[in-house]
């Protein structure tokens, strides 16, 4: 589908979203700033929302995503906007 697609010269993600604690699929859908966590990249990270802008995302196995992470994931598609983990600048999408 996504060959064949008007976004076809863009990115193409795809995730699966059982294969990740709760924790960890959060920060990688929307990304994080430098000193959201410990442990987090001292440069932070662009989520796969982010990388996949313009293109697709596909995501396997959303049922089992946790309903907080669904939330925010359908804020983020209805927006069309993220917000990284330890910010509050909003990063439009789509």
């Amino acid at each position: 589908m996504h060959s064949e697609s008007s976004r076809s010269d863009e990115n193409f993600v795809a995730l699966n979203c059982a294969s990740l604690p709760a924790e960890l699929l959060e920060s990688e859908l929307f990304g994080y700033v430098r000193g959201a966590f410990t442990g987090a990249s001292s440069e932070g990270k662009k989520g796969l929302l982010e990388v996949a802008d313009g293109g697709t995302i596909f995501l396997d196995e959303i049922d089992q995503m946790p309903m907080e992470v669904q939330g925010k994931l359908l804020r983020a598609i209805e927006q069309q906007e993220i917000i990284k983990l330890g910010d509050t600048r909003l990063i439009p999408i789509g």
